[in-house]
């Protein structure tokens, strides 16, 4: 056999960071499961028994989930805010399976990032180095949580899936359950319980440390027929993953003699590859971002230190600026003394934060655009 002819069929190994004998065990698995009748197709379920945190403005609501049972068990308060004290009631001790914790999307980040196809093997340290200028925030001061997506290796390229929280916010929600006799088992994005999206059901931003003291448990089978089914059908899924196994175990004494061409082959490719692509990400670069340096270096000039940027946003030659300031009328006159701003006025009412006294505000202006390379 080619090395032409192997490479594709090494492609079966690894998928989307799932190994094809992994995918292949779901879908066989749920095939067969459509011709055990709907009784026992129903007492396979695993019904667990669920604790759902979900955290609001300034609560987090515990809900009990069982099957089709949902009850809401707690509400704790966050933030000073005093919550409904129902520590006592005997729903909050019910034993659970899991403890899931939801992070709306105030709190975590879930955004799509993409790197060159040669980072594959290192992606955990490649995001941590470059989390800061992938986020707002340091890698120390966040929980983070990735998957591959997607890879395209025509492009070069592979797409990360890449979720964050502050530590210090999930830190928080996690004492405070703590303090109300729950431990939680995983922490991840709003509506993932419910969620159909595999990457979104994956993700789990619960400390490490964390993991170790958290047991799980199975439901027990209610029925030696539904033992019988179930036996059943793991018999009819191992013959066929027997026969891959075979198949696998060729293809890796095949690979372990084409193993050094194929090195050769792949790192001549990448480097070829890498140099098409650098030829065009520095003209790219220099055409894409003066402007956007040019406004953010002037506006930590001209803003006074009682105020706190949250958000900027550039559209073409309109900038809006999202803050907080101990007085934000004042704002507008110290944005128009600058050069390189111009019709300066708030885009919505300047409203005060109740927990800081601080005006909230949204200023819009306009960029005067010189001609900069790239503009």
């Amino acid at each position: 056999m080619s090395l032409q002819e192997l490479l594709p069929r090494l492609a079966i190994v690894r998928s989307d960071g799932e190994s094809k004998l992994q995918r292949f065990w779901r879908w066989w698995s749920g095939e067969i499961l459509h011709f055990v009748p709907s009784r026992i197709r129903e007492a396979l379920d695993s019904k667990e028994r669920v604790l759902l945190v979900s955290v609001r403005d300034r609560e987090m609501v515990v809900e009990y989930r069982h099957g089709s049972d949902r009850q809401v068990v707690d509400t704790i308060g966050l933030f000073g805010s005093p919550g409904a004290d129902a520590a006592s009631s005997p729903a909050t001790q019910r034993e659970a399976d899991s403890v899931i914790v939801e992070l709306p999307p105030t709190i975590a980040v879930r955004r799509q990032v993409t790197l060159p196809l040669g980072t594959e093997d290192r992606i955990a340290d490649v995001l941590d180095y470059e989390m800061d200028r992938l986020t707002p925030f340091a890698k120390d001061d966040v929980y983070s949580h990735h998957r591959v997506a997607k890879r395209d290796t025509a492009r070069g390229i592979i797409c990360i899936d890449l979720v964050v929280a502050l530590k210090k916010t999930v830190d928080e929600l996690l004492s405070a359950l703590e303090q109300r006799g729950i431990n939680a088992s995983k922490v991840t994005l709003s509506g993932a319980a419910a969620s159909t999206d595999r990457g979104l059901a994956l993700v789990n931003l619960l400390p490490q440390q964390k993991r170790s003291s958290v047991t799980s448990r199975w439901p027990i089978i209610p029925s030696a027929l539904t033992l019988l089914a179930a036996v059943l059908v793991m018999a009819a899924i191992a013959y066929p993953l027997v026969q891959q196994n075979r198949v696998l175990g060729q293809l890796e004494k095949e690979v372990g003699e084409l193993a050094p061409a194929a090195i050769a082959a792949g790192k001549t490719r990448d480097d070829i590859a890498t140099a098409a692509r650098q030829s065009g990400f520095f003209a790219e670069k220099w055409a894409s971002m003066p402007t956007k340096i040019r406004v953010l270096d002037e506006l930590t000039q001209v803003v006074p230190d009682d105020t706190w940027l949250t958000r900027i946003q550039l559209d073409g030659a309109t900038v809006r600026i999202h803050g907080e300031s101990e007085g934000a009328s004042s704002l507008i006159g110290l944005i128009e003394a600058s050069d390189l701003f111009r019709d300066v006025r708030f885009s919505s009412p300047v409203t005060k934060n109740p927990r800081t006294s601080n005006d909230r505000f949204v200023i819009e202006v306009q960029v005067e655009v010189e001609g900069a390379p790239g503009e």
